[in-house]
């Protein structure tokens, strides 16, 4: 009998589904996405599972793959209910976490991180373009100029793109908190570089343009609300009841998931028990007024907590705190209504 392992810190979901790891199924979450909006705005703490999200969303989208959904999704959720737009984009992904956050060194390392995502769209799709298409994408520069070239091959051929940014605010929040308001003002008002690139963003997204849908996450809904007047061609979803749970545990998740170890002679002790160590710690976080009744476990503090007692039998010596109880609830709502 295969044992599945604890994912802990892993975000590739292919990788997740053929080893095979432990997934806590989120897929039935798409049919809810694709219905309420297409430009989606997800706000999270950092290391909840966001990265592992928009891997799996990836997956399910891209054209480039859509010959291997039966292969990933069979036993999931959406393995069995398939929307019409399985396998149906060009997928364009950033992830900002990566970008140094040193004013002097900034749009040099955001044109760099972009230029290696631009490179990589370039290689899966390039074919599907006009011949020179990906050479001259590489020749340019800057990355608004790799967008706003993109954007317009795209639309000229009728492409439909999904594009999604993780940690879209990760060296802006950076900025602001370890060098002031000036620097990150001039990167996100007036004529800042990154302001321009998400308006650019907004112009592939509206008319005809070729970006469909986008899925962007961050910590903060601050420098959305900078960058792009409001967010004002998508919704911010993050307070919205029907998504509480999309990312991280509930505890029914935790005790299927507790239950599966148990089962396999794998777990110490009861599943109540077991449930009474972790949830004074990890189940403390609530991202809708209306869902104060079902607060979510942090998923990479259960899959940390798992990773060591699974096979020590023990509860870790330094359990990391996390948010804790009502108060502090409410203060994540009011955050994420600013």
């Amino acid at each position: 009998m295969i044992i599945k392992k604890i994912p802990y810190g892993l975000t590739d979901f292919e990788r997740i589904r053929k080893e095979p790891y432990y997934y806590v199924d989120k897929t039935h979450y798409i049919e809810w996405l694709e219905e309420s909006a297409n430009f989606f705005f997800l706000i999270r703490p950092r290391r909840f599972g966001k990265s592992l999200f928009i891997n799996m969303l990836r997956w399910y989208y891209d054209i480039y793959r859509r010959d291997r959904f039966k292969e990933i999704f069979e036993g999931l959720y959406i393995g069995s209910h398939p929307t019409a737009e399985q396998g149906k984009y060009l997928v364009l992904d950033f992830n900002f976490a990566g970008v140094n956050p040193d004013p002097d060194r900034l749009l040099a390392s955001f044109n760099d991180n972009c230029s290696m995502r631009f490179d990589l769209f370039a290689g899966l799709y390039g074919h599907m373009f006009n011949p020179g298409f990906a050479s001259e994408l590489k020749r340019l520069k800057n990355a608004d100029e790799k967008l706003n070239y993109l954007i317009g091959q795209a639309t000229l051929l009728d492409l439909p793109i999904y594009l999604f940014i993780d940690e879209y605010d990760n060296f802006t929040n950076a900025i602001l908190a370890n060098v002031g308001n000036e620097h990150y003002r001039k990167l996100t008002h007036g004529t800042g570089f990154f302001r321009y690139f998400f308006n650019k963003l907004k112009e592939g997204a509206t008319g005809n343009g070729p970006i469909k849908r986008m899925f962007i996450t961050g910590v903060s809904p601050v420098t959305m609300d900078d960058v792009t007047s409001g967010f004002n061609i998508g919704a911010n979803m993050s307070t919205d009841p029907r998504f509480n749970g999309i990312i991280g545990f509930s505890e029914r998740e935790v005790r299927d998931m507790l239950s599966y170890y148990k089962d396999v002679d794998m777990l110490a002790g009861e599943v109540d028990e077991v449930i009474g160590v972790m949830k004074p710690w990890y189940d403390n976080y609530c991202f809708s007024r209306d869902s104060l009744h079902e607060p979510m476990y942090n998923s990479d503090m259960v899959l940390y907590f798992l990773n060591h007692y699974l096979p020590l039998k023990k509860v870790p010596e330094n359990l990391p705190m996390v948010l804790r109880l009502f108060p502090v609830r409410a203060c994540i709502i009011r955050s994420l209504m600013m």
